[in-house]
């Protein structure tokens, strides 16, 4: 049960979250170039302000950056399926 608990507390899921920014940081400037912090950066401040607000308003802002996903899954997957990376030919 303790488990449980700890994987519910909204501030450990944020430190979860913003190891993910920390990852896709990285990623902005090793592989995509600074201009993805454009997206990473907002994303970044929903994660850090969720783990500052407790109870709904903080889950509501976990949620924010995970229904934004949702809505990129369908393009990823038409990537991954037809070969057609939509842009990204340039990296490699």
């Amino acid at each position: 049960m303790a488990i449980v608990n700890f994987l519910s507390d909204i501030r450990n899921a944020a430190i979860a979250n913003a190891v993910i920014v920390v990852f896709h940081v990285y990623i902005a400037f090793a592989v995509e170039g600074v201009s993805f912090l454009v997206i990473v950066l907002p994303i970044g401040g929903l994660i850090a302000a969720a783990y500052f607000v407790k109870g709904k308003i903080g889950a509501a802002l976990l949620a924010i950056p995970t229904i934004g996903y949702l809505f990129v899954v369908p393009s990823m997957f038409e990537a991954l399926t037809t070969g057609q990376s939509g842009g990204d030919d340039h990296i490699g």
